[in-house]
């Protein structure tokens, strides 16, 4: 049986070019088993690479546990797969989210003076 989507709100905050997601719960086995891990889920991960942020494991805060994160390294390179597919699938999706993108950073472009 296949589980319903839930829905992630994400928001572009400028001032501190943070990606915050939001879940209101989060029971769905994709995000802790298919996309994520039962110690660092799928938003988790989502949200990591979104800000580009490093993806690494500790155990008790602060020893390396390079089994954990390379199994979440794994999970982060599934979901960037994932909507590299969905992405694409449909067209008006595609337009929507290359305008979301233009209107933010569009404004950051380095401005050409000639003298």
């Amino acid at each position: 049986m296949e589980e319903s989507p839930q829905i992630v709100t994400l928001n572009y905050i400028l001032i501190a070019a943070d990606f915050p997601a939001y879940l209101a719960s989060l029971n769905s086995k994709n995000a802790m088993f298919k996309y994520g891990l039962e110690r660092y889920n799928a938003l988790r991960i989502m949200e990591n690479t979104l800000n580009l942020r490093e993806i690494k494991l500790l155990d008790n805060g602060t020893e390396y546990n390079e089994r954990d994160t390379l199994a979440a390294l794994e999970k982060q390179r599934l979901i960037n797969e994932e909507f590299k597919r969905w992405i694409w699938l449909d067209e008006d999706r595609r337009w929507l989210v290359e305008e979301a993108y233009n209107n933010i950073f569009t404004g950051y472009e380095r401005s050409l003076i000639s003298c």
